[in-house]
């Protein structure tokens, strides 16, 4: 036994230096070894483990450190057209399914949670990230022209539209279909914001003429609400509604409904009064704010 020693330790020398060395690789060599610690620039890992050595090393050839890149072995399995990128870029080690690419520029989440070939079709190209360069087809005949989708929908569903419409508030009765107001036609285009430009038609005849909502708010026109300080302070005794001082329209107003012309509720109270007349304007001149 003694005289076999020597021998063994030159041949087993020799395979460890040649191997180290990167002089030549014997086939099926990964089945029996592997040098420790040689992989950590690349991990084996998924598809990868377990693959003999000559399945990427050249078997005779020098272990040479190859390229890391993804191309490097797999360019021939690219399809036609294919994406250009490396395919680490959504593909990962446990197989070609299953791809998952960064594409936080554009969530894909509820109708955009999709395939990649329904819209990048064999890859050849960039695409618009704009809504419209897909869905440009499925805009109705003049509807917003100008916009984009996003502008209005989310990827949900076309019916879930919402529009910034905070330049007039969609509150109370204004909260309604974009149709209500915009017609049907789909030309979106500004309408007027005043009241009148929709309400007019609901104006009763003689009523007051400025805009509807210096006293109504968008809950109902029973609720109407005025600020009568810097005319006539409200409430006043007697007075029901609006109609008591202003029967006529409020372009006008009444004292005289209230104030009975005889002797003893007025003339005699104004007997040494200079210049009375018992006339609504002559009342307010003298009782702005409705004292005796």
């Amino acid at each position: 036994m003694s005289n076999l020693r020597p021998t063994v330790l030159v041949v087993l020398t020799v395979v460890f230096a040649t191997t180290a060395l990167g002089l030549a690789m014997v086939p099926g060599c990964g089945a029996r070894w592997t040098p420790p610690g040689y992989h950590e620039r690349w991990d084996l890992k998924g598809k990868h483990e377990g693959l003999p050595c000559e399945s990427c090393h050249p078997v005779g050839e020098p272990l040479a450190v190859l390229p890391t890149a993804c191309a490097s072995c797999h360019e021939p399995d690219r399809p036609a057209n294919h994406y250009e990128g490396d395919c680490i870029e959504c593909h990962d080690e446990n197989g070609w399914d299953g791809a998952t690419p960064d594409h936080s520029f554009f969530p894909l989440v509820d109708r955009h949670d999709i395939a990649c070939v329904q819209c990048h079709g064999d890859f050849s190209q960039d695409l618009d990230p704009t809504c419209s360069s897909c869905h440009e087809s499925e805009r109705p005949t003049n509807h917003f022209p100008t916009l984009d989708c996003a502008g209005c929908h989310t990827p949900t569903r076309w019916g879930d539209a919402h529009v910034a419409h905070d330049f007039f508030p969609l509150t109370n009765s204004h909260d309604r279909d974009c149709a209500d107001c915009h017609g049907t036609s789909g030309d979106f285009t500004g309408l007027d914001p005043t009241c009148s430009s929709c309400h007019e038609p609901e104006r009763p005849a003689g009523h007051f003429a400025g805009e509807c909502d210096r006293c109504h708010d968008t809950t109902r026109w029973e609720d109407a609400s005025f600020d009568h300080s810097e005319y006539f302070p409200i409430p006043h005794r007697g007075v029901g509604t609006c109609t008591s001082c202003h029967p006529a329209g409020y372009q006008t107003f009444v004292c005289t409904d209230c104030h009975e012309h005889n002797r003893t509720n007025t003339d005699e109270h104004h007997k040494e009064v200079r210049d009375y007349s018992y006339d609504s304007a002559a009342c307010l001149r003298c009782h702005p704010d409705g004292r005796h």
